[in-house]
Order: C-alpha cells, then structure tokens, then sequence
C-alpha cells in the first residue's frame, strides 16, 4: 500500500509544477529536486495537477452547495409570508375588504421550489443511489436469458454452470410453467 502524501510531498509536487509551467524539462525539473529520473518529475506534476483538479472541484461544489443553502432559506421565509390573491393586477377582498389569502399556490410553487432544491443538493453531493431494476415475473426470463448470454461468453467453465443453473430453475418450476 502506497504512503499517503505529506505537505511537504505536496509542496514538493507543486513545484515540479511550477518549473514545468516556467518551461523547465522534466530532466532538469529533476535535476533541481534531486530525483533520480525525468519520470519522477512526471509523475510530481501529475500529481500536483490531480489535486488542483480536486481542489476546484471541491470549490466548486462548495460555493454550488451555499448557492442551494441561499435558495432554502429564501424559499422558506417566503413560505412563512402570506400571500394575498391578485386578479387583474388588484388584491382581491372580501365582502368585508379583508384581502383574500392563496397560499395554496405559492405553497404549492414553493414545495416544488424545495424539492428541486433537494434534488440538485442530492445529485452534488452523489447521495442518490442509482435505481436498481428488479426482476419481474414478466422479465423474468429475459433476465436469466441476458445472465446466461453474459456468462457463456466468459469461457466454457460459465457456461456450463449457467446450462446447470438454467436447468436447475426449469426443474424445480411447476409443471405446466
């Protein structure tokens, strides 16, 4: 298992970097850092653009991450506001000029607001699982067909255990199935 990387490894990465970006070769880059060979200098400036890469990634994720928070915390005191019916541009009353209130629609519009919000959170941060397609008793036997198919072409050992699994289901089926 390889070490993990100090800050001084990284540090290190960083100015290999550095000198390849100001035009240096990777020889020279490490003759300078006191590497044995030029392929060590190309895997420091790898590394050092692999945990750039990750770092703006990170950024970028964050700052989209806040942006949702902004969002939420809008959509909810807007929420918490009432909201009066308009028509043609006027607040509509009552019979007693109390302004008439539809918070089902912005309720409605705001919950929507939320969930989209829930989403894009989920979808960032890769807490949705992809969904899994379960058998069914009407793909159920396209689904061993497929199985079989993917196994007999790994090599004749598979093949004959999915021949043995196939004949095992078919006889242990009810009669007439």
């Amino acid at each position: 298992m390889p070490r993990s990387r100090t800050v001084a490894d990284r540090e290190r990465d960083a100015k290999a970097l550095s000198l390849r970006a100001r035009g240096y070769t990777h020889r020279q880059i490490s003759a300078q850092l006191g590497w044995k060979s030029p392929a060590s200098a190309v895997g420091a400036c790898t590394r050092a653009m692999q945990d750039m890469y990750r770092e703006d990634i990170d950024k970028w994720r964050q700052i989209e991450l806040d942006k949702l928070d902004d969002l939420t915390r809008e959509a909810w005191d807007a929420m918490q506001e009432a909201h009066y019916l308009v028509s043609q541009g006027k607040v509509v009353k009552d019979d007693d000029g109390t302004m008439l209130v539809n918070a089902v629609d912005k309720v409605s519009q705001l919950g929507t607001l939320l969930l989209k919000i829930s989403e894009s959170r989920r979808k960032l941060l890769g807490i949705d699982a992809p969904p899994q397609k379960a058998p069914t008793p009407d793909n159920l036997d396209a689904e061993i067909e497929t199985l079989v198919k993917q196994l007999s072409g790994l090599g004749d050992v598979p093949k004959q255990v999915a021949d043995g699994t196939v004949a095992a289901i078919e006889s242990a089926a009810p009669p007439g199935a």
